[in-house]
């Protein structure tokens, strides 16, 4: 179901789908068109009668009538014995041309065509192996990773801005106290996986255990890339900057971040070496946290103690 819903939308991003766009027009003998979605089930129009638009999602398509505009099946069987006097597309499937069939523009992709004697394709029929165009993966990979590369930098800088001083603090963390920022790495990783499945025993704890696992993991891990990444820009930007931790380091965030998304395409070490980097900097996050959990208004309120003096 999932996979033919996407093949359906990407089909008509990519134009792949005749006819659909018309739909909403006047046809020439008055009628207006409609459309017809058949999901998971199977579709028959009887003889004598007529559709705009036809669309068969996991299920077999009988045309016994007309089909005005276009005939699109994905994941079954298209068996024509009317008329479709605009285009059919099949993707994933079959097309069966009865005797007395008469079709215009067939686009088959992944699919074969079985045509009996005495039918009509007054059109082209074009075939396909695939739905999009030759090196369309690396296209649309191009653009996704564009499109999180900039919302990632922009994450950064607002990091940076509402929160200059705790970022700059859990990236020096990273260096400064190695040994603490990876236990609290193992703390993030491995300790709020263990605490959501245990939580999972009463009902209410399920809740909580996927809201750890759905919604509080991953934030630490994407608040971990950031923090990683600020970390790798102090180590460019302090080239030519001096000493010391900004209080909004936006050029360290901005630069950190564009280098690890760069280093996701290294094949194998780029993904994994970004994985380790974001789990090291939510580490780094937990260890702030426990230092200032640690700090508490009351301890640093309290006076220091008196020392005993002799009479």
């Amino acid at each position: 179901m999932v996979r033919a819903f996407v093949l359906v939308a990407v089909a008509a991003i990519a134009g792949l789908i005749p006819g659909v766009a018309s739909a909403g027009q006047e046809t020439g003998d008055g009628d207006s068109d409609d459309i017809v979605i058949r999901i998971d089930g199977d579709y028959r129009l009887p003889s004598g009668e007529s559709v705009g638009t036809a669309i068969v999602i996991s299920g077999d398509a009988d045309i016994n009538g007309a089909v005005r505009d276009a005939l699109i099946v994905i994941d079954g069987v298209a068996t024509i014995r009317g008329r479709v006097n605009g285009d059919i597309t099949v993707i994933s499937g079959d097309l069966r041309l009865a005797a007395g069939a008469v079709v215009n523009d067939v686009l088959l992709i992944r699919s074969d065509l079985e045509r009996e004697p005495g039918s009509t394709i007054a059109g082209d029929v074009t075939r396909r192996s695939r739905l999009l165009f030759p090196g369309a993966a690396v296209v649309l990979g191009i653009l996704a990773w564009v499109g999180v590369t900039v919302m990632a930098i922009l994450a950064g800088l607002l990091f940076a801005a509402v929160g200059g001083r705790q970022l700059s603090s859990a990236a020096a963390s990273l260096v400064e106290s190695p040994g603490q920022t990876i236990l609290g790495a193992v703390v993030v990783v491995v300790g709020i996986p263990v605490a959501a499945v245990a939580a999972f025993v009463t009902l209410l704890g399920l809740f909580a255990g996927l809201g750890l696992l759905l919604f509080l993991l991953p934030a630490l891990l994407f608040l971990g890339y950031l923090v990683a990444g600020a970390w790798l820009g102090s180590l460019i930007t302090r080239q030519r900057n001096q000493p010391g931790a900004p209080v909004h380091p936006y050029a360290e965030v901005a630069a950190g971040v564009a280098l690890l998304q760069v280093a996701l395409f290294i094949p194998g070490l780029g993904v994994l070496a970004a994985t380790l980097l974001s789990m090291w900097g939510a580490g780094g996050l937990a260890y702030l946290g426990w230092k200032a959990f640690r700090l508490s208004p009351e301890t640093r309120a309290s006076p220091a103690p008196e020392t005993a003096t002799g009479a």
